[in-house]
């Protein structure tokens, strides 16, 4: 019985109880590089979510550090939609948002990098051992080849009319 009183007094003000209205909740999470500085991408990212339009100003859209990512440095944003069918529509606003702050605060949103182990080396030499030998063999990319159009260059002759 609480609960429900609880939920009809804070719907009626225009708040949230948490309780069944999880549909109107918005969550961005975003990973900047490890070489910014994350008080200052917490200052952007409150800023932010505090201009959006489509989000609720009480309560006040939160900003979380998250974790240490493999490739970045994790950021969440935290709010409540104005109205429930608007939470898809104001995550997208804010992700447009923040990707154009952060560029121009020189924020850089890192693309994943991966290592790549090559175990067999001997044979990645040999197999760059013979595309150079092809290479070299091949005629000159001279005036020629820089006439035809690139549908036509192949390694068969071309046949010159005229």
């Amino acid at each position: 019985m609480l609960r429900a009183v609880t939920y009809w007094i804070s719907a009626a003000f225009g708040g949230s109880s948490g309780h069944g209205r999880a549909s109107d909740s918005v969550l961005v999470r975003v990973g900047v590089s490890y070489r910014s500085d994350p008080d200052q991408v917490v200052a952007v990212l409150g800023r932010v979510a505090g201009d959006c339009a489509l989000l609720r100003k009480q309560p006040a859209p939160a900003v979380a550090f998250e974790d240490f990512g493999p490739s970045a440095l994790e950021f969440s944003v935290r709010g409540q939609a104005l109205r429930a069918e608007q939470a898809t529509a104001a995550a997208s606003d804010l992700r447009t948002r923040i990707l154009k702050a952060f560029r121009a605060a020189g924020i850089e949103i890192p693309v994943a990098q991966h290592d790549i182990h090559l175990r067999d080396l001997d044979a990645v030499r040999t197999i760059l051992g013979r595309i150079a030998e092809e290479r070299a063999a091949r005629p000159s990319a001279g005036a020629e080849s820089r006439a035809r159009p690139a549908s036509n260059l192949s390694d068969t002759p071309r046949r010159e009319t005229g």
